[in-house]
């Protein structure tokens, strides 16, 4: 992830995180406050590098309501997308707790100064769901802390986030009837139905 001033403070802003989870009023307020050209400057473009040449790379632009996540390789020039969240068509499911666990943990490793849980944790949990495994118990802790860590708490508030999908609940991140598939060769295929959800 890039270290830089500016990136820090804008995850650090109050008004950053009800726009990355897409809350209405936050929404109407940038956008009555922003000229188009201002708000393609706001955009935000974070990279957690993994490990030689591998990384992710996350596209947000405020007020969009738009999160777009790819995959950076060596192999290619360009990221490929991974998954993508909006309004509309989104495709935000995109890896297990469990994955977004060991990515934060290598990108950690990589950059000392990327603590984990911190602001990766936070950023990519729109992208991770829940598996029958994943124990709740010891989600929440890491999750609250990436939170806190990020997030500062406005006066009103008493814990470091709300409890709704909307701020990233572990516990909604799955889709109902949604199940991991691997093909022969053990890549990663497309989520299949469960065939009792049916």
């Amino acid at each position: 992830m890039s270290r830089d001033d500016d990136l820090t403070a804008r995850v650090a802003e109050p008004d950053f995180w009800p726009l990355y989870f897409f809350d209405d009023h936050a929404i109407a307020a940038y956008a009555e406050g922003r000229e188009e050209q201002e708000a393609e400057e706001d955009a935000l473009r974070a990279e957690f590098w993994l490990d030689r040449g591998l990384g992710l790379e996350l596209g947000f632009e405020p007020g969009a309501e738009y999160v777009h996540l790819a995959v950076r390789s060596p192999e290619s020039d360009r990221a490929e997308t991974g998954g993508w969240d909006d309004t509309a068509h989104f495709h935000p499911h995109v890896m297990p707790w469990s994955e977004l666990d060991l990515l934060c943990r290598a990108a950690a490793l990589q950059d000392p100064a990327l603590r984990h849980p911190g602001p990766m944790l936070a950023l990519l949990l729109r992208f991770a769901f829940l598996t029958e495994d994943d124990d709740l118990d010891s989600i929440t802790p890491l999750v609250d802390a990436a939170f806190t860590t990020v997030r500062p708490l406005a006066a009103n508030e008493t814990a470091p986030r709300s409890r709704g999908r909307a701020d990233g609940d572990p516990r909604l991140v799955r889709p109902a009837g949604s199940a991991r598939h691997r093909d022969r060769v053990g890549d990663p295929g497309r989520r299949l139905p469960d065939r009792d959800a049916a």
